[in-house]
């Protein structure tokens, strides 16, 4: 007779967390069954693959009545790979095979590999004195690993990735980075390169054989690869640049002195140095900034007279007027800072408020120091005050008044010579047939045509009478009233030529164009004859035009 199993069960022997690496019992037991079963083991993989566990198995079977319990035990050593633990009991009878199994899943932690974890810095290189990121990075555990980034006695801690922001010290070259995990402890240290400055120095001396030398030197940088460079300034201004760290100077004068910088680069780094050397100077007055010496004044004016000077060593300012000290709590000395000395300088004024008569005169500035000393002197006048004559005003006044009656006079002549030009411009108005001669102001022309308007082109009056020639620079037009021609040729192409008789003219020809269509004006070009002569009258006549 056959008994089934009353259960199936599998277990680890020890409560302990599963670790990779770790050796690890485990049981399956299979409890009242009849006959007794047989028990074989399976281990699954992560991948889904699955192997026979055929070493280090144990079975022990116990009998109650006719019941049997079987107890089977296995012992391996865990991999991270394993994700499941199967024990299959079975037995054979008639039918076949006859199984019963129990799955438990492994959960094993495990540790990252060793030589995945990676320290590494951001940028490339470490400069000392120069913030600096730092990176550790140690993954693929389960669960994540702790990992800690040390520099100094800085840190930080984070899962599987760390980040440390610190100012590297070019004594202290040694990163480390521990990760830490329940199944093994793992540090990594780097010793990174770090490149750092190096200190300068800069020396003047002006002792032996009366010659300046500049010295400058560099030393404990990383690399130690280094490029010179000296500067002489005046102020914010570069005088001289000498690519060299030592330099020498003969006979130094005034034009050495400054403020002289000692430059030094490696590949990293720029560090510069600087010293000054002073030269014994009477006092210099400034070229650009002060103020007129002779000022012309008005009485209730203010002035101000000022001068920005430099010496070495420093100077006593005093200030006069007319020979009379004035208080130095009356005039105000400040700094100047300017290219045009070596160093700063002074500035020296003395303001004159509400002028008054006795404020005039001259003003004397004196500025001294143990070399030497400098004067200027400036002066204030009384400005004179320019009154127009009174000639000059009646004699404008006189002018103004003549050229208004002259514009009168003009305009009055002019108004006159219209009314006259339009008596005589109202000619006959009969009707004419055929060739009709139009006299105006003493000109016959024999006209041809239907022409209300005619245009007489008449050349500038000639200096005599008698004889003129024939060209006439400036042309003058005299209209020609007439009514209505009866008959006009149709077309005329070319300009027609008529002959016009008058008493005083031995010749004249009138030149008539046509105006395309109705013609509307007709211009008459009048030309003197060769030889012939043109009256007086003639152009008295022609003088209202």
């Amino acid at each position: 007779m056959q008994f089934l199993p009353k259960s199936v069960t599998i277990k680890a022997i020890s409560d302990t967390v599963p670790v990779e690496n770790q050796i690890k019992s485990y049981e399956c037991l299979i409890k009242d069954a009849k006959p007794e079963f047989s028990v074989f083991w399976l281990i699954t993989r992560k991948n889904g693959t699955q192997e026979n566990a055929t070493k280090n198995i144990s079975n022990n079977s116990s009998k109650s009545g006719d019941l049997i319990t079987l107890s089977s035990k296995l012992t391996l050593t865990l991999h991270k790979r394993f994700k499941e633990l199967q024990c299959v009991a079975y037995f054979l009878d008639k039918t076949g095979i006859v199984t019963y199994s129990k799955k438990l899943d492994m959960l094993i932690e495990y540790s990252p590999e060793k030589d995945t974890m990676t320290l590494n810095v951001f940028g490339g290189k470490v400069c000392a004195d120069t913030p600096t990121k730092f990176q550790c990075s140690w993954k693929g555990g389960h669960p994540p690993a702790n990992v800690t980034l040390m520099y100094k006695n800085v840190s930080n801690t984070s899962k599987e990735e760390v980040e440390l922001n610190v100012i590297p010290s070019k004594f202290h070259q040694t990163v480390k980075c521990l990760g830490i995990h329940i199944a093994a402890n793992v540090s990594r240290e780097k010793n990174f390169t770090i490149y750092y400055p190096p200190q300068v120095n800069i020396h003047i001396s002006n002792e032996t054989n009366n010659t300046l030398q500049i010295n400058c030197t560099a030393f404990g940088g990383n690399p130690e690869i280094y490029e010179y460079k000296l500067e002489q300034k005046w102020g914010n201004a570069t005088k001289n640049t000498y690519n060299m760290n030592v330099l020498s100077i003969n006979n130094p004068s005034f034009s050495n002195t400054g403020t002289w910088e000692c430059h030094v680069s490696n590949e990293d780094f720029h560090v510069n140095k600087s010293s000054n050397y002073k030269f014994p100077m009477k006092p210099i007055f400034s070229s650009i900034s002060n103020n007129p010496k002779k000022r012309n004044v008005a009485i209730g004016e203010s002035v101000i007279f000022k001068q920005c000077f430099y010496s070495h060593p420093k100077s006593d300012v005093k200030w006069q007027k007319n020979e009379n000290l004035i208080d130095s709590n009356k005039y105000l000395t400040t700094d100047y800072l300017s290219s045009e000395f070596p160093f700063k300088g002074s500035c020296t004024s003395v303001k004159i408020e509400d002028i008054k008569d006795n404020d005039f005169g001259t003003y004397t500035l004196t500025v001294e120091n143990t070399i030497g000393k400098k004067v200027i002197i400036f002066a204030m006048r009384l400005k004179e005050i320019v009154e127009v004559p009174l000639r000059i005003i009646i004699g404008c006044t006189v002018g103004i008044v003549l050229l208004i009656i002259l514009g009168l006079l003009a305009y009055k002549c002019h108004k006159k010579r219209g009314v006259k030009h339009n008596k005589k411009d109202t000619v006959g108005t009969n009707p004419l047939e055929d060739a009709h001669m139009v006299s105006i102001y003493g000109i016959n022309a024999s006209l041809t045509g239907d022409v209300e308007d005619v245009y007489a082109t008449i050349s500038s009056e000639p200096s005599t009478v008698e004889d003129q020639d024939a060209e006439i620079s400036d042309p003058r037009y005299l209209c020609m009233r007439h009514l209505t021609v009866e008959e006009q040729y149709a077309e005329i192409s070319e300009p027609k030529y008529l002959e016009m008789k008058q008493q005083n003219m031995d010749g004249a020809y009138v030149n008539i164009s046509k105006k395309p269509g109705d013609v509307e004006g007709t211009y008459i070009n009048v030309s003197k004859k060769p030889g012939g002569k043109i009256s007086q009258n003639f152009w008295d006549d022609l003088i209202y035009v």
